[in-house]
């Protein structure tokens, strides 16, 4: 059962999950970033 349109990614789906990435790595990386320098702070 194939479907014509959804046999590969189209480049819309491909930016919107790339935006997903993008979002979760700017919330993230600066917490993990914060924690890892009180962690070392501390010592």
């Amino acid at each position: 059962m194939r479907t014509k349109g959804y046999q590969r990614f189209t480049l819309i789906e491909l930016l919107i999950v790339l935006t997903i990435i993008w979002v979760v790595a700017a919330i993230a990386v600066p917490g993990l970033l914060r924690i890892r320098c009180g962690v070392y702070g501390d010592a």
